[in-house]
């Protein structure tokens, strides 16, 4: 029940960063072997999630089997025909829905966008409201030194705050001109220093 996470060549990176809504796992794969991990499913812990195997997993989701959140409830819910199984956000690490992850941090649902096996970096995404008039949410980065630690917006100044401890790092990204970046142009210039700085 192993899944693979396979990096594509950070040569790939730059080919969406002209696009501001592609998500970053359209250019770092996550592959699993077979579709091992079931499609839905809650983390009570980080580990589970490192693991990949979220309790009460189930696949598609059908008349029987659905997951929702309550936001304004701060709860996590899971349908199993007649039976809910409920969840307080306080007690749990995250969820995966239709495939995709998610970890609940002080009352937010963040999309993990970049989680390689075997080391401890990981990118989220939040579409966060954009301006009083406007309609369009904006989707933010960020991220945590690993998948237990606090969640920070992913910029230059609090990577290389949180990753202080690894100077080559921290060097490697004050070689990086940001000016003129996008935000999503800022984490995959990051993400492609620590594949090659962090082991």
């Amino acid at each position: 029940m192993k899944a693979k996470i396979v990096l594509v060549a950070a040569m790939f990176l730059p080919l969406f960063s002209q696009a501001k809504t592609v998500s970053l796992n359209e250019a770092v794969s996550i592959n699993t072997t077979g579709g091992d991990i079931p499609k839905n499913g809650v983390y009570l812990k980080p580990d589970e999630f490192k693991n990949e195997t979220p309790e009460m997993g189930f696949g598609d989701k059908s008349k029987k089997f659905k997951i929702h959140e309550s936001v304004f409830q701060n709860k996590l819910i899971l349908v199993e025909g007649v039976e809910k199984a409920t969840f307080p956000t306080k007690a749990i690490w995250g969820f995966r829905k239709n495939e995709i992850d998610y970890r609940t941090f002080q009352n937010e649902d963040y999309r993990i966008e970049y989680a390689p096996k075997n080391k401890d970096f990981v990118v989220y995404s939040l579409e966060v409201p954009n301006g009083y008039k406007k309609t369009v949410d904006e989707k933010k980065y960020f991220f945590s030194r690993n998948s237990d630690a606090a969640i920070f917006e992913a910029t230059p100044e609090n990577i290389k705050e949180v990753f202080s401890d690894q100077p080559q790092f921290v060097d490697a990204i004050d070689k990086i001109d940001f000016s003129g970046q996008l935000p999503i142009q800022q984490i995959e210039n990051i993400i492609k220093v620590y594949a090659v700085q962090v082991k």
